[in-house]
């Protein structure tokens, strides 16, 4: 869905660059419109997905980092060791806000009913 909402957007803004000039600029942006319209939701959701794993993923690893700096613990190391576990806590925090395994109904058509509509 992303993809195709990417694509959409991008030749959307080429053709109103172009203008009205180019025959088939009312049938592009009807059809640009179409595909922005029907693919919004499940664009936002995988963005949403996507910044939850990348969350999770850097909690996991300032949490490793943290364990190591345990097994090495010195005085010198405590400011560090409680920045990198503050890190890792809002990571995980964020990572589960934003992380959304149930996907709702993408109501995508087949190209050729689309294009019966138009």
């Amino acid at each position: 869905h992303e993809t195709f909402n990417i694509f959409a957007s991008k030749i959307m803004a080429t053709a109103k660059k172009h203008g009205p000039s180019d025959p088939s600029y009312e049938r592009t942006i009807k059809i640009c419109q179409t595909i922005l319209d029907r693919t919004s939701e499940m664009t936002k959701v995988q963005r949403m997905a996507t910044t939850g794993n990348r969350a999770l993923y850097f909690g996991v690893v300032s949490a490793t980092t943290a364990a190591m700096l345990l097994v090495h613990h010195s005085p010198s190391v405590d400011s560090t060791l409680q920045t990198v576990l503050k890190a890792s806590v809002i990571c995980v925090i964020m990572g589960a806000a934003f992380w959304n395994p149930v996907k709702p109904a993408s109501g995508l058509k087949s190209a050729s009913e689309i294009m019966k509509n138009l």
